[in-house]
């Protein structure tokens, strides 16, 4: 993550586990919900928050907002993202076995960067300040296109997976992710199934201007979940 301030403009990048002390693995949590019209059409929404955190004494000084943090300053930061998403799946391909569609759909994603430090910090003015807060936010609409592939490898055990692309300009901010699932998904009952499944994305969040914002991030999730059918 880098964020500037008006004089350096994006400044300095930081890794937020080695400089940081964010914690490298979390908690995640998701909720899926689709409705399917018919055997080619449905309409779907998801969310789904991700969000890491932690503190450390910095062993070297970093730049933020134009304002030096200095050796051994006590440091707390976080950064959290939310997602939020609708999406229409078209099956292009269906039988008994096998199902291939395409999914457009649209990505709200609600970025939220905190940091708070404690000790000698140097102004833009050249002034000495014991403490200093900078929270950003920011929330972007991200068009996506993606595609289905789904197996029924017997009656009652299906593999499921997605793959979605998606990338967007409006004014400052560019927002950038590729997201891909995969999961096993048994049926213990007509209107009860239980699974696992693996997530992965990576995303790009930057703003421009004269507050500069820059966020790069990826993880990896391993679900475990249940799924309830109501017909």
């Amino acid at each position: 993550v880098s964020v500037g301030g008006p004089a350096l403009g994006i400044g300095a990048n930081i890794d937020l586990t080695t400089t940081l002390g964010v914690n490298s693995s979390t908690d995640a949590f998701r909720l899926d919900g689709i409705y399917r019209f018919n055997d080619r059409h449905a309409i779907g929404m998801s969310y789904y928050r991700v969000g890491l955190s932690g503190g450390k004494s910095l062993n070297q000084e970093i730049l933020i907002n134009d304002q030096t943090i200095g050796v051994g300053a006590a440091t707390q930061t976080s950064l959290s993202f939310n997602t939020y998403r609708l999406m229409y799946n078209y099956s292009f391909y269906r039988n008994d076995k096998v199902e291939l569609g395409v999914s457009p759909g649209l990505y709200m994603m609600q970025t939220k960067f905190n940091f708070a430090a404690q000790g000698k910090i140097t102004s833009p003015t050249g002034g000495v300040i014991n403490t200093t807060i900078v929270n950003e936010q920011v929330t972007l609409p991200l068009p996506s296109i993606g595609v289905i592939a789904n197996y029924n490898i017997s009656p009652k055990l299906q593999f499921q997976s997605r793959y979605d692309i998606f990338y967007l300009t409006i004014g400052d901010y560019t927002g950038a992710m590729f997201e891909f699932y995969a999961g096993l998904e048994y049926r213990l009952h007509q209107h009860f199934a239980m699974g696992a499944a693996f997530d992965r994305l990576q995303a790009g969040l930057k703003g421009s201007g004269e507050q500069g914002f820059n966020v790069n991030f990826s993880y990896n999730l391993a679900y475990v979940y249940a799924t309830l059918y109501a017909f």
